[in-house]
């Protein structure tokens, strides 16, 4: 049988990212930290951990990292049913969401979580894809996510899907589309991209037959700075309706184009008889039906 704590000092390492700031968190030296990673390695046979820095974990680490979070997040329900919620710790949910949910909607669902739980929240934000491989290598609990693929162990709910318009300034509107927009124009008139994993403008592009890799790109890793640079006549991008909206900013923005592709987002969580997982859930699904557009999306 593993040892429960070894299995938290992993956690703590991954979380905290070193084995100094996790003997902060245990209050432990360092030395205690590196001995019992080894002893959980040594009683496993393979390591866990890439002692990297920040240190990453194995495949092998991956799995027992899931199996660690699962223990942790069943204990701590189990020590609040016991105390009747009067339990001195709180417990920290660990949730990956895309960056365009932050700015556009999760925003409030976390918000509600906060207001009606004694729960912690750990966002940890990165692309539409990327959240899924932080769910699968156990370092959160839950994800949203635009891949519709399963992961073992985990179930997946459509919470419908989030509207990308293209959107420019006024004064580059005039410089490149004024007399409309062609294949061209576009190969002369720079995007805005999040990363270079990014595909929300793609539809658009194969519209007019392009590929990204046909036009003009700038990679801006914040919807933020997006936002200013298109408002800076820099380029257009392919932006969330619902955060057009939301900040009042279609004045100040031109649709030039009707075309709206949609992306379809998924709320994934651990395969787990958790009260926690539950409560998490229904805020978020509850949230996500009143702001995504509730269609079902054929790619």
């Amino acid at each position: 049988m593993l040892n429960h704590q070894e299995l938290y000092t992993l956690i703590a390492v991954i979380d905290e990212g070193s084995f100094e700031a996790a003997s902060q968190r245990l209050f432990i030296t360092t030395g205690a930290v590196s001995q019992r990673i080894k002893s959980l390695e040594n009683q496993i046979g393979s390591p866990i951990l890439i002692r990297s820095n920040p240190p990453k974990l194995t495949k092998t680490g991956e799995s027992i990292m899931l199996f660690a979070r699962k223990i942790s997040l069943l204990q701590e329900e189990v020590m609040r049913q016991v105390k009747k919620g009067k339990n001195d710790s709180s417990t920290t949910l660990s949730i990956a969401v895309n960056y365009d949910s932050i700015i556009s909607w999760f925003l409030d669902a976390a918000i509600k979580i906060g207001e009606r739980t004694d729960l912690l929240l750990d966002i940890k934000t990165t692309s539409k894809d990327a959240t899924q491989q932080l769910l699968k290598s156990g370092s959160v609990i839950a994800a949203v996510t635009a891949k519709k693929t399963s992961i073992p162990g985990c179930k997946s709910q459509s919470l419908g899907a989030l509207e990308y318009i293209p959107v420019c300034s006024h004064a580059f509107y005039e410089k490149h589309f004024k007399s409309g927009v062609t294949k061209d124009k576009l190969l002369i008139a720079p995007v805005i991209y999040f990363s270079h994993e990014d595909y929300s403008g793609d539809s658009f592009l194969q519209k007019y037959g392009l590929l990204p890799e046909d036009v003009k790109r700038h990679f801006m890793p914040s919807s933020k700075g997006i936002l200013e640079m298109v408002k800076k006549d820099i380029g257009w991008a392919p932006l969330p309706r619902f955060l057009v909206e939301e900040l009042s900013i279609s004045n100040s923005l031109i649709i030039f184009d009707p075309h709206v592709y949609q992306v379809e987002l998924f709320w994934k969580t651990w395969e787990l008889a958790s009260s926690t997982i539950s409560e998490v859930s229904q805020l978020v699904l509850k949230e996500a039906q009143e702001k995504l557009t509730q269609v079902i999306v054929r790619k």
